[in-house]
This record gives C-alpha cells, sequence and structure tokens, in this order.
C-alpha cells in the first residue's frame, strides 16, 4: 500500500482531515445551529444529516463507504465485546478506548446520540462507575441504532456507494 494510502486509511488522520475542510467550508448559519445538549433530554437528536451530509460530500464515493462499512465493523466489535465480557473484571478499559475511537469517527458522519453514549461509557470505565451496567445497556442500544442508520445510509443509492 502507498503511503498516501496509509495515511487516508488512518482514522485519526482522515478524520483530522476532514474536520479541517468541514471546518473551512462551514456556512455561517451552520454556526448558528445550537450544539446538541450533553444531559438526557426527552427530545434527543441522534443524528445530524447536515453534518453527515458535509462529510460525504468532501469524500470520494467509494472512499465514504468503506469508512461507514470500517465505522459498523467497529460497532460490531464493541458490540460483542460488551455482551461477551464482564466488564468489571476486565476489558472495559480497552472496550472504553475501541469507544474513544469510535466517537471520533462516528462524530465525524453525525451520529450524536452514539458520541454522546460513547463518552458517557468511557467516563463511567474511567471513573469505575457504580452505573456502569446501565450506562453499558444505553450504549449497546445507541450502537444497534446507529448501525441501523450507518447501514441505511451505505445502502442508499442517492448517496452514490
Amino acid at each position: 500500500m502507498s503511503t498516501l494510502g496509509r495515511w487516508l486509511l488512518n482514522p485519526e488522520t482522515l478524520v483530522a482531515t476532514v474536520a479541517h475542510v468541514v471546518g473551512a467550508a462551514r456556512k455561517p448559519e451552520a454556526e448558528d445551529r445550537a450544539a446538541p445538549p450533553e444531559q438526557d433530554s426527552g427530545e434527543e437528536t441522534s443524528f445530524d444529516l447536515v453534518t453527515f451530509e458535509r462529510t460525504v460530500a468532501v469524500l470520494d464515493p467509494h472512499m465514504a463507504a468503506e469508512f461507514l462499512r470500517k465505522l459498523d465493523l467497529m460497532c460490531t466489535v464493541l458490540l460483542d465485546g460488551l455482551r461477551g465480557r464482564d466488564l468489571v473484571v476486565s476489558g472495559a478499559c480497552q472496550l472504553a478506548d475501541t469507544a474513544h475511537t469510535l466517537a471520533g469517527s462516528a462524530g465525524m458522519f453525525g451520529f450524536l446520540e452514539l458520541v454522546r453514549l460513547c463518552r458517557r461509557f468511557e467516563q463511567a470505565v474511567e471513573d469505575n462507575a457504580a452505573d456502569l451496567p446501565d450506562a453499558t445497556e444505553r450504549f449497546c442500544r445507541s450502537i444497534e441504532v446507529a448501525q441501523q442508520e450507518i447501514r441505511s445510509r451505505t445502502e442508499t443509492p442517492a448517496t452514490g456507494f
């Protein structure tokens, strides 16, 4: 694989590059939008279509589709880990690291609720929180919802991939 190929497939580099391009291309009215609430509310915004469309617009369609497939795979791996291990005994820190990576990738594509719960799970692990089982269950449900959205976006002809 070429140096350019390795650079483009590195999630951290891709996220930073896309964030830079999207930030430079932002329209002024987008700055007026309120940030999603960090606290639980009855009306949660789980997906930001504007962010998704902006990210996809700056990527080659095949690269965007591949990145979404990898995001879906990361969700699957994380779900398997969350449901297949005793988080208190082992694996919680590794899963929290995966959640951290997932949060960055998911945020780039507008999966706001998934990002919020990734961060909450990561913090619960760091704090060795008593509500870790509850946070884990909410996190699993959010991952499943995000996966449905990811899959619908990768299977839709309108996205170009």
